[in-house]
């Protein structure tokens, strides 16, 4: 399962995957909406997420109640929520949709009813803010199923992965020089 998960995602997402400020997600997935234009099966849209440098570590013991936000939101949004895993430095988070104009309503609304909750759990994370920066990733529908087992699978990828390799391995490797670029700043505040 690994190799094909790692060969699929290496395929297919890396050249859809781009770190975006949080305003440039919607004309990012609407760019590259290849994927939906060839098959009435949903498209995954993989995010990633980062507490901002001054936050320190992500309150990972808050994945349930982030996870039922996701839910919550994805129903009103008339998109899948299909998985969700929060670790020290970073959070994914899977979707499925056949309508891309749902993505900015979730993630909007999850931006900001997350960092709410975050907050809201007092100390030590009442000073808790999201990076500017949010990683993108488009898969097609042959490969959200693997891209879903590859979020929920994190804890286990991380034993021997760095956040840095991720990033580095499985969503930049072919990337642009300018999307690397980039990234540059972001990898050193992860190492």
């Amino acid at each position: 399962m690994r190799s094909v998960m790692r060969s699929a995602l290496s395929h297919f997402s890396r050249p859809n995957a781009q770190w975006s400020t949080a305003n440039n997600v919607p004309r990012f997935v609407q760019r590259n909406s290849v994927f939906s234009r060839h098959t009435d099966r949903p498209i995954g849209i993989h995010f990633m997420l980062m507490p901002s440098p001054q936050c320190g570590s992500f309150p990972t013991d808050l994945q349930p109640l982030l996870e039922e936000l996701a839910n919550d939101i994805c129903g009103k949004c008339s998109c899948a929520f299909r998985a969700l895993t929060a670790l020290d430095d970073h959070l994914h988070i899977m979707l499925a949709s056949s309508d891309e104009d749902v993505v900015q309503a979730f993630f909007s609304t999850f931006m900001d009813r997350g960092l709410d909750l975050i907050r809201g759990t007092g100390e030590p994370c009442k000073n808790f803010d999201w990076d500017d920066k949010v990683h993108v990733t488009l898969v097609p529908p042959w490969h959200v199923d693997i891209m879903t087992a590859f979020v929920r699978d994190q804890a286990y990828y991380h034993r021997s992965h760095t956040f840095s390799q991720e990033i580095d391995e499985i969503f930049m490797p072919s990337a642009s020089r300018e999307i690397v670029d980039d990234s540059v700043e972001l990898r050193q505040q992860v190492s």
